[in-house]
């Protein structure tokens, strides 16, 4: 798994989504740059899938079938930790991200997002240190705190 300096990295990447054309956006852009994708399409799809081949990052959509995104969080508890999560949602629902940030996720995208934003982003945050991802999850609550009247 990811081992190395940012740019020669490959990393394997957990990519959750109840749309089919969402998964294979991310999957094409994603082994496009080198990197390996296992595809959930519910929340407890990802977890069984994350306990038997793990992940350096995990991409969750939070509106999702049988175990939504927050419920993924909270299942993960201290994981989350381990495995940093990105939490991509439509809309930009401040609410729902900021929840998200919340419960653990390290850092946010609102669909619709270019390939290239989706790999800087799964990148920088498998690739960072968890001093570094924590850093990285506070400006995100700030930057989204903002967005909701706090």
């Amino acid at each position: 798994m990811g081992e190395g300096s940012l740019a020669g990295s490959s990393f394997r990447v957990l990519v959750v989504d109840d749309d089919p054309d969402v998964r294979l956006l991310c999957r094409l852009g994603l082994t496009r740059a080198g990197h390996e994708v296992l595809e959930a399409s519910d929340g407890e799809e990802a977890l069984a899938l994350l306990e038997r081949q793990g992940a350096d990052v995990v991409l969750l959509d939070l509106m999702l079938p049988v175990l939504d995104g927050h419920g993924f969080l909270r299942r993960m508890g201290e994981r989350v930790r381990q495995v940093p999560v990105v939490v991509v949602t439509a809309l930009g629902r401040a609410e729902e991200l900021l929840r998200g940030l919340e419960l653990g996720a390290v850092e946010y995208l609102t669909k619709p997002f270019r390939p290239a934003e989706l790999v800087a982003t799964v990148v920088h945050v498998a690739a960072a240190s968890p001093a570094e991802r924590e850093a990285r999850r506070e400006r995100s609550l700030a930057r989204l705190g903002k967005g909701v009247g706090r």
